[in-house]
């Protein structure tokens, strides 16, 4: 239901935009799609890319389609996703930009045409669950990658003006930066 809901969603934005601008849908997958089918299988993980593929199926042709799972799982082997967050790493969402990029014909910028920030240790919302202290001794790493045109955030929530940095240092975070 919620999916659909989501998909109906998509679609009724790209129609109403239909001539003056694209709609793209990107869908995150999360983690368990780079392992090996047969661990999936084993640790009775469901099947995201027929998900994904409901999803991408019962968009209208207006929609344009994102899909990352290939490329992700080309590159299953790297710190795709955090130990102990249930997020992707930059460097995950960067193969995920990768595509967006080939999808909409525009070039992307290369790794090292980011300045990188590096922070440790991270705990993440796994760990604020769970408190596990295999987890709490082997914490993540977060690796952002600044962007060289600006690193300037300004959003409005409720009437009020914020403003801020897109990339931030995890030492910054709250307690509910993690949701």
């Amino acid at each position: 239901e919620a999916a659909d809901t989501y998909i109906d969603g998509i679609n009724k934005s790209a129609k109403k935009l239909d001539g003056t601008t694209k709609v793209y849908s990107i869908l995150v997958p999360n983690n368990s799609i780079v392992l090996d089918k047969k661990l999936q299988d084993k640790l009775g993980g469901s099947d995201q890319e027929k998900a994904i593929d409901y999803y991408m199926d019962s968009y209208s042709d207006k929609v344009v389609k994102v899909d990352t799972i290939q490329r992700l799982k080309k590159h299953r082997d790297e710190y795709l996703y955090f130990k102990t967050d249930h997020h992707w790493t930059a460097l995950g969402a960067y193969y995920a930009y990768q595509e967006f990029c080939e999808v909409k014909g525009i070039k992307a910028h290369k790794l090292d045409y980011y300045k990188t920030q590096k922070s440790s240790p991270f705990s993440g919302s796994y760990y604020a669950e769970l408190q596990l202290e295999d987890m709490e001794k082997d914490p993540d790493k977060v690796i952002a990658y600044i962007p060289k045109a600006t690193n300037k955030l300004t959003f409005w929530r409720d009437g009020v003006k914020y403003d801020g940095n897109v990339i931030t240092s995890p030492d910054l975070w709250d307690e509910n930066s993690h949701l």
